[in-house]
């Protein structure tokens, strides 16, 4: 596992599994507390979540929690292709509001950690693809909150046009209006 720093927003992390491969498949170790502990990444797991997508083209996100349940994650594909979309919300951040997009995929083997109060999403670029999230913090309805795809302080370039997308997320605010 090799974690490397990603300047666009900051603290976040961009980490390359380096699967073992034999005429069985593979094994990778997905979470190691000694070395996320070591690279300032959260130690302690409080839900791991797992999203399936059955169709190419479905968008889930922006989103996020709210104090005092901000959360951090590490998202993980395991089976197809997202474009991940990121925006810092983090006011005294030198990168706020910067946004940050990366391929992952089942192939590629590339997990992304997301600090706190950075919005998250993704675009599906492939029919079941399947996701994993380790998350710092417990759901919260209450607290849980997000920010409009249209929003013009946005700049993300999808790769595939958003076909699919919740009624929810389609009505999040956005950030002025």
């Amino acid at each position: 596992m090799i974690i490397t720093t990603e300047k666009k927003i900051k603290d976040l992390k961009i980490i390359k599994l380096y699967p073992h491969n034999d005429k069985r498949g593979f094994f990778s170790r997905l979470f190691c507390k000694k070395i996320f502990t070591l690279k300032k990444i959260f130690k302690d797991i409080k839900q791991i979540n797992v999203s399936y997508n059955k169709n190419l083209q479905t968008f889930r996100g922006f989103h996020f929690q709210k104090k005092p349940y901000q959360e951090k994650k590490f998202i993980f594909c395991f089976s197809g292709k997202v474009q991940i979309g990121l925006i810092d919300l983090r006011r005294t951040s030198k990168t706020y509001l910067n946004c940050y997009t990366k391929i992952i995929s089942s192939e590629n083997s590339i997990g992304i950690y997301v600090p706190e109060m950075v919005a998250t999403s993704f675009l599906t670029l492939r029919n079941n693809t399947k996701i994993i999230y380790l998350m710092s913090e417990f759901y919260h309805p209450k607290y849980s909150s997000g920010l409009n795809f249209r929003d013009r302080k946005i700049k993300i370039k999808w790769k595939k046009k958003i076909k699919i997308i919740s009624t929810k997320d389609q009505n999040l605010p956005f950030l002025y209006k």
